[in-house]
């Protein structure tokens, strides 16, 4: 079995954030952009976000909710949580890609509720 030490000889060390922003801009642009999706058209055939995963932040209202932080090409996007939205980021690891769809609203249970499609680029 190989030390460390040993699997590092021979390569360079990148930093993630350096090869996703080469002018060096931690937040992929500059700015930063907050979606709610009451705010959202529903379109099923383009993302409404294309960005690295970067965690959660606390919602702004409400600490005990967790909002999705992204870096887009365009610059960092918090993306307000709902349920449905929670339980599909949960299988995803900070630094994954992903794209984010909103699919509109659907009766769950008698209630509207805002609905997502999530997916993740993996090795």
């Amino acid at each position: 079995m190989s030390t460390i030490a040993e699997l590092k000889k021979g390569l360079t060390k990148v930093n993630a954030l350096d090869l996703l922003n080469p002018e060096g801009k931690e937040d992929g642009g500059g700015s930063i952009t907050f979606l709610r999706a009451s705010q959202l058209e529903a379109n099923k055939s383009e993302p409404i976000l294309e960005g690295v995963f970067q965690g959660t932040v606390p919602n702004q209202y409400n600490p005990d909710k967790p909002d999705f932080k992204f870096i887009t090409d365009n610059g960092t996007v918090i993306v307000n949580s709902t349920g449905h939205l929670n339980y599909l980021m949960s299988p995803f690891d900070v630094g994954t890609l992903c794209e984010i769809y909103y699919l509109g609203k659907e009766d769950y249970k008698g209630r509207a509720v805002h609905k997502f499609k999530v997916e993740g680029y993996k090795e």
